[in-house]
């Protein structure tokens, strides 16, 4: 009980801060933020259902292609674009523009769509044919391949924007350590689990880093990540502390 009640605690802290921070948004401009008000509402009458946490990303889902669909309309002029096409110049810059962005939102959709067959889980569609167990399971060098290519992005992108008060050589080298840590341990974690989705070069780096159990490999993970996290927040305050104007005032009439 004192677990849950914590728990309830620090939720409703967040809460709070996080609407104290959106308040300065809300008030300048309202009527962009009624999507996101309503998204959030709806968001938060779902988490009192019962069988909500089996079914959650259906809402996901419904409420992605309904905010891609809402962008799309909101950036194609019916009438203007009714009009560009009776005139003469049907390939003016707005027709090229528009058709672009509808070619984009059908992209998307699409992309949507293939991650919504990905993986079948939760109870509804549970045990259905899916692109993971149908396909990847007899395609697992494609899978590891995408899976490689998802850990580079995210250490490039964590290494140029990660870490903005160190020099880059220095934020690589931790991003490079982050994603070699997460990805051993996705494979270790993987190997334990699916041992048939392990192909020969994903046993071979698997291999290479042995000599670790499973659970030491998520405590490595999650403190390497907690450590890199407290730094960089710490570093930023340091920073604002002596570059912002005011910044110093404004944390001490926070706190008090």
């Amino acid at each position: 009980m004192f677990k849950l009640t914590a728990g309830q605690v620090v939720a409703s802290a967040t809460a709070i801060f996080a609407l104290g921070a959106a308040i300065p948004t809300l008030t300048q401009s309202f009527v962009s933020c009624i999507p996101f008000l309503m998204l959030t509402i709806a968001y938060g009458i779902m988490m009192f259902a019962s069988s909500y946490v089996e079914e959650e990303q259906h809402f996901w889902y419904w409420t992605t292609s309904g905010w891609l669909c809402l962008l799309s309309f909101k950036g194609y002029n019916i009438i203007t674009r009714i009009n560009t096409l009776l005139t003469i110049n049907r390939f003016s810059r707005y027709a090229k523009s528009s058709a672009l962005l509808n070619l984009g939102a059908l992209g998307i959709l699409g992309a949507l769509r293939v991650i919504r067959r990905w993986n079948q889980t939760g109870q509804k569609f549970a045990g259905e044919p899916d692109i993971a167990r149908s396909y990847f399971s007899a395609h697992t060098e494609q899978l590891w391949g995408l899976i490689a290519a998802t850990y580079i992005w995210n250490a490039q992108t964590l290494g140029t924007l990660g870490f903005p008060r160190l020099p880059r050589r220095t934020a690589s080298v931790l991003a490079v350590i982050l994603t070699v840590l997460g990805a051993t341990f996705k494979l270790a974690f993987t190997n334990e689990d699916a041992p048939e989705l392990i192909s020969g070069r994903a046993m071979t780096i698997l291999r290479l880093s042995a000599g670790w159990d499973l659970l030491t490999r998520a405590r490595i993970v999650f403190q390497s990540i907690a450590i890199c996290l407290v730094f960089t927040i710490g570093c930023e305050f340091l920073y604002a502390t002596k570059h912002v104007p005011g910044f110093r005032s404004s944390m001490v009439s926070v706190l008090f």
